[in-house]
C-alpha cells in the first residue's frame, strides 16, 4: 500500500471520504466548536466527557455530509495512551482519510501518521494506494512540517532496506542503491574488494570469504568547516547472517536479513541530513557491506588475521561477526579522518535481547556528551536507549595466547557488552559510543508506531542528535 501525505491549509479544503477529528479533552470540543461554526457536533461527543469510556470503544462513527466526506468519525485518545492508540488506529486505516487534531506537537502527530501508517507491499501483488491529509488549528510552520516529513520518509526508506528479501540486498545491490541516491552536500566514496585488500582490512574481508558477494566499504563526507568537531557513525552492513561456518539453528536464520539494520538507520540519516543546509558539524559516516555465509572459502575458528590497525584476531567464533566488520572500518575512519566522536551502531548480539527485549538499544562506553544527549533525546521517543556496563575484566577477558585478541570471551555471560569490549581494541583518540540495536531494529510485534519487522530505529534519535551539535 503505497501512501501519501499533504497537509491542509483549511478544514473547508477536506475531501477525503473519510474524517476523523480526534478529541483528547473538553478544551479540543470547544476549540472545534468555535471553528466549525453551525455545524453542531453530535450529542455523544459531549456526553462522551461526562462518562467513564470502555477503551476498546474509542470510535464513534456519525455518517453525516458535513466536511465533503461520507464518514466522520469522533476519535477519543486515552490522554495516558495517546501515541499507543493514535498508532493503532491509524494502523488499521485502508482508505484515504483526513485528521483533525488540536494538538500544538505537530512533530508527534506526523510521527504517528507515517510511520504506523506504513506497510511494505513491494511483493504483494494487488496494492492500494491511499492519502492521508491533517489539519490543525494550531499554526504550523510549513518548514517544519517539510523537514519532519523528510525524516519520517528516511525512517520508512531505512524500512524498506531491511524489509528487503537476501537475494535483492546482496552488498553490490545495496550500493547501488546507494549511488542512485540525488546526494546534493555529501561526498560519498566506495572502496570495493581488491582496494580492501590493498588497504589490509582483513578482518571483514575474513567475514565475507564464505559469500560469492564482495565486500565492500562506503563512506559518506559531509565536511562543513574544517575548525568544527567531526562526528563519525560506523554501521554494520551483513546483508545475511548465515553465521559462517559455526551456522545458526534453523528458526534463528528467519531474522537474519536484519542484520543490517544498523547501517540501514545510518544511510537513513544520511539521505535526511544531506537535506540540510546547518549543521554544526562535520559528518564521516562509514558503512561495511558483506555476507557471513558458509561457502568453501569460509572463515574458520582458530583463524588468525591481522586487522587494519595491526591487532591480530583468533577467530573464536564466526558469528560473531560484527565486531569485526566494525572494528577495520572504525579503525580506517578514525586514521585517515580523525574524528572525535566514533558512534558505532549495529545489531551485534542476540544478548543484547535477552538484556533488554525488543523496546531498548543498549548504549556503552566513553563519549558522556554523545551518550547523555542520546539519553536526553530518548526519553519521549520509541527510540529507547539504555546504558549496560563495561569494564578493564570485560576488556581484558578478550586477550588470546597465541594472537593479540580473539572475538570472543571464554565466558558467555554479557555478550552484549563483550563486543563493545571488543571494539575498545580499535579505538584510538577519539571517544566512542557503542549502540547494540538488535532488539528494537527489528520487532516480532508492534510498539506504537515501530511495527512488525523492519523500525528505521536509530534514523530520528542520530538526526536530532547532529542537529543538536553547537559549536
Amino acid at each position: 500500500m503505497s501512501t501519501s501525505f499533504s497537509l491542509l491549509s483549511s478544514i473547508w479544503k477536506n475531501t477525503a471520504p473519510v474524517l476523523i477529528i480526534e478529541l483528547r479533552d473538553k478544551q479540543d470540543l470547544l476549540a472545534y466548536s468555535a471553528i466549525f461554526s453551525s455545524h453542531t457536533l453530535p450529542d455523544c461527543v459531549e456526553k462522551n466527557f461526562s462518562q467513564e469510556i470502555d477503551k476498546k470503544e474509542k470510535v464513534f462513527p456519525s455518517y453525516q455530509e458535513i466536511f465533503q466526506s461520507k464518514k466522520v468519525f469522533y476519535f477519543f485518545p486515552w490522554a495516558d495512551t495517546l501515541l499507543e492508540d493514535r498508532s493503532e488506529f491509524i494502523a488499521g486505516m485502508k482508505e484515504s482519510f483526513t485528521y483533525v487534531s488540536n494538538d500544538t506537537n505537530i512533530a508527534s502527530l506526523l510521527d504517528v501518521l507515517m510511520l504506523a501508517s506504513y506497510t511494505y507491499d513491494t511483493f504483494v501483488t494487488k496494492k492500494r494506494s491511499i492519502h492521508i491529509s491533517y489539519w490543525t488549528p494550531q499554526p504550523t510552520s510549513p518548514i517544519d512540517v517539510e523537514l519532519r516529513q523528510k525524516c519520517l520518509n528516511a525512517v520508512c526508506r531505512a524500512r524498506d532496506l531491511v524489509n528487503l528479501p537476501p537475494s535483492l540486498s546482496t552488498p553490490k545491490d545495496m550500493v547501488q542503491s546507494i549511488l542512485s541516491f540525488p546526494w546534493k552536500r555529501t561526498k560519498v566514496t566506495v572502496l570495493d574488494k581488491k582496494e580492501l585488500t590493498a588497504l589490509g582490512m582483513n578482518l571483514l574481508l575474513a567475514v565475507s570469504a564464505g559469500s560469492d558477494n564482495d565486500p565492500y566499504v562506503v563512506i559518506f563526507e559531509r565536511i562543513i568547516d574544517n575548525t568544527l568537531e567531526t562526528y563519525s557513525l560506523i554501521g554494520k552492513w551483513v546483508t545475511f547472517d548465515a553465521g559462517g561456518i559455526q551456522i545458526k539453528p534453523g528458526d534463528a536464520m528467519f531474522d537474519m536479513k536484519m542484520d543490517m539494520a544498523g547501517a540501514a538507520g545510518i544511510v537513513g540519516v544520511m539521505e535526511f541530513l544531506d537535506s540540510i543546509d546547518s549543521l554544526e558539524c562535520n559528518i564521516i559516516w562509514a558503512v561495511g557491506f558483506t555476507e557471513n555465509m558458509t561457502g568453501w572459502s569460509a572463515y574458520k575458528p582458530l583463524d588468525i588475521y591481522k586487522a587494519y590497525n595491526g591487532t591480530t584476531v583468533e577467530i573464536h567464533h564466526t558469528d560473531a561477526e560484527g565486531r569485526l566488520l566494525l572494528a577495520d572500518v572504525m579503525s580506517y575512519v578514525e586514521k585517515n579522518y580523525n574524528p572525535g566522536h566514533i558512534i558505532t551502531m549495529a545489531t551485534l548480539t542476540g544478548a543484547c535481547i535477552y538484556a533488554l527485549w525488543y523496546d531498548y538499544a543498549w548504549v556503552i562506553w566513553d563519549d558522556e556528551a554523545v551518550i547523555s544527549q542520546l539519553e536526553l533525546l530518548s526519553k519521549d521517543s520509541l527510540e529507547k536507549i539504555w546504558r549496560l556496563p563495561l569494564n578493564d575484566k570485560m576488556i581484558k577477558s578478550l586477550k588470546a595466547e597465541i594472537a593479540d585478541i580473539k572475538n570472543i570471551a571464554k565466558t558467555e555471560k554479557a555478550g552484549s557488552s563483550i563486543g563493545a569490549a571488543f571494539l575498545t581494541y580499535f579505538q584510538w583518540n577519539a571517544k566512542l559510543t557503542h549502540l547494540d540495536i538488535a532488539g528494537p531494529a527489528y520487532r516480532n510485534d508492534r510498539l506504537g508506531y515501530m511495527l512488525k519487522w523492519a523500525t528505521g530505529w536509530g534514523v530520528m534519535i542520530l538526526s536530532d542528535l547532529i542537529r543538536s551539535i553547537r559549536k
